[in-house]
This record gives structure tokens, C-alpha cells and sequence, in this order.
């Protein structure tokens, strides 16, 4: 439990790669132990440092684990409110991500081809279901930082729906169809 401390401390210094290593070797330690909440830490953490290098994806996945892990501690664990606000955070930068792309595309002045229709991804729907996914997280984070009567932790959740909130009106009235 102390590296997995060490491997946090570490990666605020600057080092991701040795505190992906330290939480590597926690993990090793911990893994057939019932401590959820290391392993679920272990889990988030790599989502943080992942995030950071700008793979959201892969940062998703870790958040994902790190939220089953805790669940199954205990389902109503401030780490696991934490957690949801994190991974909607990482889906509020997919979403701008996609939305960009959308934008991109609206104005690249490519004709549409009509027999295409079909093969093209559905950008607005993939846009508006990781916007809802979002605001779920928060809104689930949010029970439970009300269970435990976390001001700091409810106000993170407010602040995030709010942004997603924001870019998913903003998604519905100023994105070009394609």
C-alpha cells in the first residue's frame, strides 16, 4: 500500500514511467489479497498518469476497472465517487475530441455520397451517448458524495456535469449534420 503512495508521489514529481512501474509491482503484491481499495487505487492511478499522456481511451479502460474493483468493495466508496468523476471527466474530452471531428468534417466541403450513408459512423450519436454516459458517472458520484457529506467531491461533480452539460447544448445546437 506504501508503493502504491510512492508510485502517486512519484508521478506528481514529473516520473510516469517509474510510477507505472511501482504500481506494476504493488499490483503484483496485492493481486490475491481482498484489498479492493489498493487495487482499485492502483487502477485509478494508472488511469491519472494515462490520461496525462493523452491516450483517453486507455485511460478509460483503467477507470473502468478501477470502478468494478471498488464496486465490488463497496458501492458506495468515495474512491469509486472519485473514480466516476475521472472517467466522465476523460469522456468530456473524448466528446470535444469527436466534436472537433465533426466540425472538421462539416467543413471540409467533401460531397456527400449518397449510397454511403450507411458505412459512415454516426458521429452525433457516438457525440450525445458518451455526453449521457458522462453525466450518469456524475450523477452516480454524486449520490455518494452526498451519502458521505463531501462538499469538495459533490462541488467536482457539479463543476463536470456542468461542462458536459454545456458541450453537449452547445453539440445540439451549433453542430453541422453530416
Amino acid at each position: 500500500m506504501i508503493e502504491v503512495q510512492e508510485a502517486w508521489l512519484i508521478f506528481q514529481k514529473g516520473d510516469a514511467k517509474k510510477a507505472l512501474e511501482l504500481l506494476s509491482h504493488s499490483e503484483q503484491i496485492l493481486k490475491d489479497t481482498d484489498d479492493a481499495i489498493s487495487l482499485g487505487n492502483i487502477e485509478s492511478a494508472r488511469g491519472r498518469i494515462i490520461r496525462r499522456t493523452g491516450e483517453y481511451s486507455v485511460a478509460l479502460e483503467h477507470y473502468e476497472r478501477a470502478i468494478a474493483i471498488y464496486a465490488r468493495r463497496d458501492a458506495n466508496h468515495r474512491n469509486l465517487a472519485r473514480t466516476l468523476v475521472n472517467a466522465a471527466y476523460v469522456k468530456r474530452l473524448l466528446a470535444l475530441h469527436l466534436r472537433k471531428r465533426i466540425e472538421s468534417k462539416a467543413h471540409s466541403g467533401t460531397p456527400r455520397v449518397p449510397g454511403r450513408e450507411a458505412e459512415r459512423p454516426n458521429y452525433q450519436a457516438r457525440y450525445a451517448s458518451i455526453c449521457r454516459d458522462a453525466l450518469a458517472q456524475l450523477d452516480r458520484a454524486g449520490e455518494i458524495y452526498r451519502l458521505h457529506e463531501h462538499h469538495g467531491g459533490s462541488g467536482s461533480v457539479l463543476v463536470n456535469a456542468g461542462n458536459c452539460i454545456l458541450i453537449w447544448v452547445r453539440s445540439t445546437v451549433l453542430l453541422p449534420r453530416l
